[in-house]
């Protein structure tokens, strides 16, 4: 899981001066998370892969402080096991959850999904015993602070990253790209802490990530 903060640049309606671009992939094809410009700070952004694609773009007029973003790979709890959770295991930051079909709630066993209306689930035996495991990851922490960086391919456990010159106002006639890999279990979480471009947060447009 990638985590990162964010904050932005130039504020438009329709990010088409400054942005910045996530992707759920490693590559400008895959599939489109978002496109963030303006002041307002995204929420976390989670990859559902292994890799994260992140591009920051900015025109020659208005420039403004950037964004500051901060990222974190985090094992998948649910990539090689159910947990036990009946139809969907969800991964979490630091473990994993249970989660149900539309139609179905989960039980107070947190494992279980009833019916709406609910049924029953009957035990052929006098007794039935639940149990559960989770094994504990330990991610050797790295911090990358470079400035006047203007992309790059990071593979540690966590990090920042920033647009160019931040938090100083960034140069016009930008185009970084960051791509973000971890191990094949795991996701990333991407936390933008601070955001300001051009734009207004609505949709693609010129400043954006």
């Amino acid at each position: 899981m990638l985590a990162v903060n964010i904050s932005i640049v130039e504020n438009h309606d329709n990010c088409v001066y400054d942005n910045v671009e996530i992707r759920d992939g490693h590559s400008p094809d895959s599939p489109l998370i978002g496109t963030f410009c303006g002041y307002k700070v995204p929420s976390d952004i989670r990859s559902t892969k292994n890799k994260l694609f992140v591009k920051f773009v900015s025109d020659g007029s208005v420039q403004k402080a950037g964004f500051s973003a901060i990222f974190m790979k985090e094992f998948d709890e649910c990539a090689l096991e159910s947990h036990g959770c009946e139809q969907k295991c969800i991964n979490t930051l630091g473990g994993y959850e249970c989660a149900c079909e539309i139609g179905y709630e989960l039980h107070s066993d947190g494992k279980h999904c009833e019916g709406k209306p609910p049924y029953f689930v009957c035990s052929r035996v006098s007794s039935l015993a639940v149990s559960s495991s989770r094994q504990d990851v330990s991610l050797q922490e790295a911090t990358l602070c470079v400035p006047d960086a203007c992309g790059g391919v990071f593979d540690v456990a966590n990090g920042t990253i920033t647009s160019p010159s931040f938090p100083e106002f960034y140069p016009g006639s930008k185009n970084c790209v960051w791509e973000i890999i971890a191990p094949p279990q795991y996701r990333i979480t991407l936390n933008f802490t601070h955001f300001d471009l051009e734009g207004n947060n609505v949709s693609p447009a010129l400043s954006s990530v």
